[in-house]
């Protein structure tokens, strides 16, 4: 997986940062938090290439928005994916098998995980979009806490 645009030297810098550590990064929209996002999933899948991203943002038009937003900036074999509560169960379900990276709103995985479809275990990375929601009983902290109790290499990058 190789990525299509050039960072900007920040946008590198924030990267390397964030490498293996769990970060918030806060910029003013317009200013490539969802870049960085996109070089660290590149960088976590080529490191352990039997996992996959999750990548969750707060509605499915966002979501979508970063799916096609990925494809554009991404070459390589992967196979990304947009989850969402209009597919159907089963259909959910292989497509998040299938996948190496998963789009998704928290309302969506929060419903999988409690039905039991899929855990979070083949996970090595987390990116949560719009990260100042994660509070209360908002689907976002419901995943996280999974996440945090089900992956097997745990990174979690929240942008805001």
């Amino acid at each position: 997986m190789k990525l299509l645009v050039k960072p900007r030297l920040y946008q590198e810098q924030i990267f390397a940062n964030s490498l293996g550590k769990n970060t918030i990064i806060v910029l003013p929209t317009g200013l490539g938090k969802t870049l960085i996002a996109f070089m660290l999933i590149a960088h976590k899948l080529q490191k352990y290439p039997a996992t996959k991203a999750l990548f969750l943002a707060p509605t499915k038009p966002l979501a979508m928005q970063h799916l096609n937003s990925f494809k554009e900036s991404m070459e390589g074999n992967y196979i990304a994916n947009l989850l969402t509560g209009e597919v159907s169960e089963n259909e959910r379900k292989a497509l998040w098998n299938e996948a190496d990276v998963v789009f998704a709103t928290p309302q969506t995985i929060k419903n999988e995980l409690e039905k039991g479809t899929f855990t979070l275990e083949e996970v090595s990375l987390l990116i949560v979009d719009e990260a100042h929601r994660c509070v209360g009983n908002y689907a976002y902290v419901y995943v996280a806490e999974a996440y945090k109790k089900q992956a097997s290499n745990k990174h979690i990058i929240a942008l805001t």
